[in-house]
């Protein structure tokens, strides 16, 4: 897999690092993938994903939001779902004018699902959205999150910091685009997929302690505005790149979909070339020292990538 750094731009002038990465031959109809992690995890972090896509035959682009850990600019502390929504639209947008096409797939993690459903409802070339550990009600996962319904209190009852996923965030940036834009609201979601014709599926584990499975299923019978896949796996925990028995089987799922053009319930997951495990631990450690290289070019720039 050969990856490459390119500079995608906010509509208000925000750097958005992002990561290209394409097999070495590959078709002119390959399928696109914009790739989005999600709070609290660096495009790195998905790197097996990658691997396994570009392994099949597609194009990927991977990004850090802005105002988040990783290359882009800002900090965490200042995190918001539209800036992870504008940093979606950036990547897409140069993937576009990279690639001379306009059909792009989502592949989003855990809160990047919200900014996938807001973003394809207004954009009619978004082609499918694949979502693992998705979240549909970002208002109910952050409060389950951080242990208290922060969204709900009034301003001035807010602290001065909250820590949040072993990051300091400061909670009235969150709490502001919440109650602006509803972005984080169960409504904000079925409106979103009511106006999202594409194909869209989320692969949730039976015992995530953040976003209910059954919560998933009546959101998109709710949302129905076209094809509908909840994939329910036998697994606990929201984080399910961290669980190495359930990581070869996100992979088979997330690429059959990613890479599919028939419906999605009729997707064969044995038609997926799967990376072995040296190669995905030699991505990993590659990626990491691209990364950290990347990171030491910022600061010596006076960049705010962190």
């Amino acid at each position: 897999m050969k990856t490459e750094r390119l500079d995608a731009w906010t509509s208000e002038g925000r750097r958005v690092a992002v990561w290209r990465s394409a097999p070495e031959d590959f078709a002119p109809d390959a399928p696109i993938v914009v790739m989005s992690p999600g709070f609290a995890r660096r495009m790195r972090d998905v790197g097996s994903i990658a691997l396994c896509l570009v392994g099949n035959g597609a194009i990927v682009y991977r990004f850090d939001s802005i105002d988040h850990i990783g290359l882009s600019d800002g900090d965490i502390r200042n995190f918001t779902l539209t800036g992870m929504r504008q940093s979606m639209i950036a990547a897409i947008e140069l993937a576009r004018a990279t690639e001379n096409r306009r059909g792009v797939r989502l592949v989003a993690m855990s809160l990047a699902n919200l900014a996938a459903y807001q973003v394809a409802a207004e954009d009619k070339d978004i082609e499918r959205i694949m979502a693992l550990s998705g979240v549909v009600d970002g208002h109910r996962t952050i409060t389950e999150v951080t242990g208290r319904d922060y969204l709900s209190m009034a301003r001035e009852e807010l602290p001065a910091i909250l820590p949040v996923m072993g990051h300091d965030v400061d909670p009235v940036p969150l709490w502001t685009d919440s109650r602006e834009t509803r972005c984080l609201s169960y409504e904000r979601t079925i409106r979103s997929l009511k106006a999202i014709s594409a194909p869209v599926a989320n692969c949730v584990a039976e015992g995530d302690p953040w976003v209910d499975v059954g919560e998933c299923t009546t959101a998109y019978t709710d949302g129905d505005g076209g094809e509908r896949l909840v994939i329910k796996l036998p697994y606990s925990g929201h984080d399910l790149g961290r669980n190495p028995v359930a990581v070869m089987t996100i992979l088979e799922r997330m690429a059959s979909l990613a890479i599919g053009n028939g419906p999605m319930h009729d997707a064969d997951p044995q038609a997926v070339l799967m990376p072995t495990f040296d190669a995905v631990l030699e991505a990993r450690i590659a990626e990491r020292q691209q990364d950290f290289s990347e990171q030491r070019a910022a600061k010596t720039e006076g960049s705010p990538a962190v």
